[in-house]
């Protein structure tokens, strides 16, 4: 670090230790991103699940992120895929959904209540 130039003398002189994260694993990238996905639900307040195929491509789309990023990485890349969906089906007054995979590619649907939506 000391060589880098991206940080400044004062800062690291503050630096005293530097613990090395390990990298997410695949499994661990799953179970991860099982909580991301609930936890990015409930922020737009739709109970929101995933299909295990849709898990698996998930894992696959947000590996680049987590090597680089861990969770924060997963958690951004799950923003950007869904914020658009999360918005719809929240004006549509959705309060469930559940992202699968359609041909490839990840989906997020909404799932009807007793009360009909449209």
């Amino acid at each position: 670090l000391r060589e880098s130039k991206h940080f400044s003398r004062e800062f690291l002189g503050r630096v005293n230790k530097i613990l090395p994260m390990p990298r997410l694993s695949p499994d661990e990238q799953i179970e991860l991103s099982k909580l991301l996905v609930r936890r990015l639900g409930e922020e737009y307040e739709i109970q929101l699940s995933i299909d295990s195929e849709a898990l698996e491509l998930l894992q696959k789309l947000t590996a680049k992120a987590a090597y680089y990023g861990g969770g924060r990485g997963i958690a951004k890349e799950l923003e950007s895929m869904f914020l658009k969906d999360l918005l719809e089906l929240r004006i549509a007054q959705w309060d469930r959904a559940q992202i699968k995979q359609e041909n490839g590619q990840l989906k997020m649907v909404g799932i009807k209540n007793d009360s009909s939506h449209s």
